[in-house]
Formats: structure tokens, sequence, C-alpha cells
């Protein structure tokens, strides 16, 4: 028996490499995502990942070993449409309809199609889904955030003393500034109480300059500091 046809049946060892695969994979997603502070990331992706392996598994066991008669997919299936309910704790709506948290959701969604598929033991589908979406993750922002640089915009990043803060402190700039985006970060700090704040203002849309706006940023009662960030 080849190494790809021994991988490819279902026995003690190749169940524990295929959830071995895919608890790697999850901790592969998840830190990228919990590098950027996100809600879910590693232990998320993990726990994600590694039980979408089990469940169809679980279909191939209960069908091929004990000889039940259903569909070995049936159970997987269920794993599709039910991560959708883990995916909606991760978006939120902020001011002016702004909606955050869709990658991270539709990150979970994609972990969920590769636990399924090394549990399967399709290692090809698995492998080039982990890496495509690590691609995506970690190339696409950069090029994103240059084309919103490219339609003229002022960037700040804001430091605020406590998390109970940000809100107030959001709802306040959008009242007063055409705000781009908001985006919630770890502390460049350090600090393990502070956040920080990337905001991106078009500056063909208001009348202050980028000092101007630097200033006032630097001076409500919320900020620690405030910086240009471009």
């Amino acid at each position: 028996m080849g190494v790809l046809e021994f991988l490819r049946s279902f026995n003690h060892i190749t169940v524990f490499i295929r959830i071995l695969l895919a608890c790697l994979a999850g901790g592969i997603l998840g830190a990228e995502r919990g590098k950027h502070g996100r809600v879910a990331g590693m232990r998320t992706h993990i726990l994600v990942c590694t039980g979408s392996a089990l469940t169809i598994m679980i279909g191939i066991f209960t069908v091929g070993t004990l000889g039940f008669g259903s569909d070995a997919t049936r159970i997987a299936a269920q794993t599709i449409s039910g991560i959708g309910f883990l995916g909606v704790g991760t978006i939120m709506v902020r001011g002016k309809s702004q909606v955050v948290g869709l990658t991270t959701a539709a990150g979970l969604w994609a972990a969920a199609a590769i636990g399924l598929s090394f549990g399967a033991g399709f290692y090809v589908g698995g492998v080039l889904g982990t890496m495509i979406a690590i691609l995506v993750n970690m190339l696409l922002p950069k090029i994103e955030y240059r084309y919103k640089l490219s339609r003229v915009s002022y960037v700040f990043y804001v430091e605020i003393a406590s998390v109970y803060e940000v809100q107030a402190f959001v709802d306040s700039i959008e009242k007063s500034y055409p705000i781009q985006e908001v985006e919630i970060t770890t502390p460049n700090s350090g600090h393990s109480s502070h956040v920080g704040i990337n905001i991106i203002v078009f500056a063909r849309q208001t009348q202050l300059s980028e000092e101007q706006i630097l200033a006032d940023l630097s001076a409500r009662e919320e900020t620690v500091f405030a910086i240009k960030t471009v």
C-alpha cells in the first residue's frame, strides 16, 4: 500500500493524522487573526477546524465501520450551516452602518471547510485551502489599505486609556469627521488596559488639515496619545 493510499484509509493512525493536520491548520489561521486582536483567535479556529474534522469522521465511522445505513456526509453538511451561528457572533455593526468582523466570520467558515477536508482525507484540498486563507488574510489587507490611501485620506493611530471609553470616543469622532474606517487593534504601547484605534478620515470631505485633526484627537479626554501613521 502506497503512502497516499494509506493516508486515505480509515484507521487509528490516519484518524490521528487528520485531527493533527486540522488542529495545525486551525492554529495557523487563528494565530493570524489573534495577532490583529480579533475576537476569534487561535483557540476558536483550532476548535472549529478540529471539530469539523471530527464530525465528518464520525459519519465515516458510523457508515463504514458500524455499518449504519446512512449518508456519511450528513453530519458534516450540518457543520457548514451551523458554523454560521458562530460567525454571526464575530460581526458587529457600528455607527453609519459600518460592519466589522466579516473577515473573521468568513475565516471561521473556511476553517470549518478545511477541517472537513482533512477529516475526509482530502489532504490536498485542506493544505491548499489553508495556504489560500493565509495569503488572503496576510496580503490582501495591505493591498486594500494602499487602495484606501490612494483615495486621499488622513490616517491616525489613537491609543485610548480604557476599553470602556472606546464606544464614546468612536461615536464622538464619527460626528466630528468624515470617517472612512475605524479599526480597533492592540495597543502599540503594550499596556494591557489600553486600546488602540486606527482611524482613516476622508481628506477631501473635511475643511480641517491633518495637523488640526491630530491636535483635536490628542486633546480629547480619552486619548493617551495620537500619531499620524502615514
